[in-house]
């Protein structure tokens, strides 16, 4: 299976973009790096996990 056919990662990439938008204003620039990298952490944990060889991991 793709991850990107799974409805937990398109709403997760969805929300990371939506966040992007909305603390493109924000002029505390460590604020701002902190958050994006942290919305961005949930898609791509879900695509390094789909990415991997085994389903150890999965539940």
């Amino acid at each position: 299976m793709n991850y990107q056919n799974l409805k937990v990662w398109r709403d997760s990439y969805q929300q990371a973009l939506n966040v992007y938008r909305l603390i493109e204003s924000c002029k505390d620039w460590n604020l701002r790096d902190q958050i994006r990298r942290s919305c961005i952490s949930v898609p791509s944990n879900i695509a390094e996990g789909d990415e991997r060889y085994s389903d150890r991991e999965a539940v």
